[in-house]
């Protein structure tokens, strides 16, 4: 004796029919163009050793490497000149100067300090010898 089963399929969507069901929908991305880049043939080798190390396509790589630019030039996508780079770099650089000739000071203020420490230990070992061996030291002129 058989027993027959009835399953009702017509709520369960047809995958032929729906693509959807298969592929998560596409992420939408910047509108971009294809823009031409002339390197010389001598460079074309290292770039695509460099591309396949680091497991992208060597255009991958180059679009990595105009936008990594573009945004130290352009961080908030206002072009910074070159004598706007030259002013930061040269503010910095007297800054920089500024903060070491403050921690020179503070390092000379604390060896005059020491200086005047080894002094007093060395005048009390002095003294200390000068009493329990009765030597005088010599005194320079």
């Amino acid at each position: 004796m058989t027993k027959e089963v009835s399953i009702d399929l017509t709520d369960v969507p047809d995958i032929d029919d729906d693509d959807s069901i298969l592929e998560p929908p596409a992420v939408p991305r910047e509108p971009s163009q294809v823009y031409s880049v002339r390197i010389p043939v001598e460079k074309l080798e290292l770039l695509r050793k460099v591309a396949a190390e680091q497991h992208e396509a060597p255009s991958s790589l180059i679009r990595m490497w105009v936008l990594e630019r573009l945004e130290l030039l352009a961080p908030d996508g206002v072009l910074i000149t070159s004598n706007q780079l030259v002013d930061d770099l040269t503010s910095r650089v007297i800054y920089l100067e500024q903060q070491v000739a403050q921690h020179q000071k503070e390092l000379d203020e604390q060896a005059g300090e020491h200086r005047k420490e080894v002094d007093t230990v060395v005048e009390r070992v002095l003294n200390l010898l000068v009493e329990r061996f009765d030597i005088s030291p010599k005194r320079g002129k």
